[in-house]
């Protein structure tokens, strides 16, 4: 039972993380560049849930290294999580304040949010990129 329940967990963790990667890139991003300041407030109250999702992922993922074989698929899935970890950090801890200070200082709205909707994207990229991984990595492979 212990087992399963770690593995629901790291399911459990990567779907909200995924999931608000998704609502922040493709529906929260675009409308703070259309002007709409109300938003800001929905990527930076989601911080403290992703980086929670994030911290379970870690370590439901560690104890599942334990009862895996470590082989090529296992692998690339820790090379992704690696990059995508930091690339993340960057995003929500020096792009996302340094946008929302642009904000603050009335800067043009796509000016202010610079390369944040690229990272972004690059973050859902590699998360469904991860869930594949996953998936190879849970059937065996």
């Amino acid at each position: 039972m212990g087992r399963v329940v770690v593995v629901w967990l790291h399911v459990l963790g990567a779907a909200v993380w995924v999931g608000g990667l998704l609502y922040g890139g493709h529906l929260v991003v675009p409308a703070l560049a259309r002007g709409e300041r109300a938003y800001v407030r929905l990527l930076t109250g989601a911080r403290p849930i992703a980086w929670t999702a994030v911290v379970l992922l870690v370590l439901t993922g560690l104890e599942n290294l334990r009862h895996v074989h470590v082989g090529p698929w296992v692998m690339a899935k820790v090379l992704v999580v690696l990059v995508l970890i930091p690339l993340a950090a960057h995003r929500d801890f020096a792009l996302l304040p340094q946008a929302v200070r642009a904000l603050d200082r009335g800067e043009a709205p796509d000016r202010a949010l610079g390369g944040l909707p690229w990272v972004d994207r690059a973050l859902v990229l590699g998360a469904v990129v991860l869930v594949f991984l996953g998936v190879a990595v849970a059937r065996g492979r």
